[in-house]
């Protein structure tokens, strides 16, 4: 796998390092978490219905074909089943896969690289692709910092002052009811930035393997690396043990970055979108490839004219002993 710099590995969590020689966790998706791509931006006269998806065992199909993938390349084959694909899209997409099945070490390369991706636990199409905004910050966030001057002063006053106490109540009395009141949305929040650093991430180890299919990923490498700084925990929480619990609990860090992040992230979702679309494409033609790889009968599709089908010698791909 290409080598990822220090001071990228040290903004990712342990379990985010690409670098880690472990094979990353098989996350679990819902039909419904798998099927939002498709839906933000599905045409309903052209995509396959339901009862159609269903009658042609496609789910059972996508399962079996997206065997290794991460949640960003199995929504892009999930979108390319159901919505299809134009002319020029297919025999672009063609050229790609020949490319690919020519050369299994450049498509061993290639899958290692990906890797990151498949760390991500929380699909995100939802939030980058979807109609629905990000919540504004309210006005109140503006002073966050004077809540732990405030708690630092009452200090002063329970040493010095006989009722001090009722000071240090008064301080700490907002910093609990922030951590009450956010706990489940940080929390969620928590899980979708570090699927969106795993495709960062993701976009950083295919820019330093290069080559063919990655210049968009070359030309936006810098880009990445800041914006992943950017959505990264702070350095130096993470060599301070506990230092994360002490600084939300008493002076609501947590808070504080939870509506920043959501700022870094609105002002960059265009830019989010871009890493998404180039790293699910790539990944759904590096699982494509490495599907055909293992099986032994397969073909090459030829477009006919309109409503003419020639299928000669086919079998389902989801018998594993049919009959011709």
């Amino acid at each position: 796998m290409p080598a990822i710099p220090a001071s990228l590995l040290r903004l990712l969590p342990d379990r985010l390092n690409p670098a880690a020689d472990r094979e990353p966790p098989a996350h679990f998706f819902t039909p419904e978490e798998i099927g939002r791509l498709h839906r933000a931006g599905a045409d309903p006269d052209t995509a396959l219905d339901d009862q159609t998806w269903h009658d042609l065992l496609l789910e059972d199909w996508e399962e079996r074909l997206a065997q290794g993938s991460s949640i960003f390349g199995r929504q892009m084959l999930h979108r390319r089943l159901r919505a299809g694909l134009g002319d020029a899209d297919c025999a672009a997409l063609t050229g790609r896969l020949r490319g690919l099945l020519d050369d299994p070490a450049r498509l061993d390369a290639l899958t290692m690289a990906l890797r990151p991706l498949r760390h991500a636990e929380t699909e995100v199409a939802g939030l980058l692709f979807g109609d629905e905004a990000l919540p504004q910050a309210p006005a109140w966030v503006r002073w966050l910092w004077a809540l732990p001057l405030f708690l630092l002063l009452s200090l002063g006053l329970l040493i010095t002052q006989p009722l001090g106490w009722i000071a240090t109540l008064a301080a700490v009395a907002p910093l609990m009811a922030l951590q009450i009141r956010y706990h489940h949305r940080i929390d969620a929040w928590k899980n979708t930035l570090e699927s969106l650093n795993a495709l960062l991430a993701g976009s950083h180890a295919l820019a330093q393997l290069g080559g063919p299919l990655l210049e968009a990923f070359v030309e936006a490498r810098m880009e990445a690396t800041r914006l992943h700084k950017r959505l990264a925990r702070p350095l130096l929480l993470r060599m301070i043990p506990g230092g994360d619990a002490y600084l939300n609990w008493f002076a609501a860090h947590n808070v504080s970055r939870y509506w920043k992040t959501i700022r870094i992230v609105e002002a960059s979702r265009d830019f989010l979108r871009a890493c998404y679309l180039q790293g699910a494409e790539l990944e759904a033609d590096v699982t494509l490839a490495r599907h055909l790889r293992t099986r032994a009968h397969w073909c090459w599709a030829e477009r006919s004219a309109p409503r003419a089908l020639v299928l000669a010698d086919g079998i389902h791909p989801l018998m594993d002993g049919p009959a011709r």
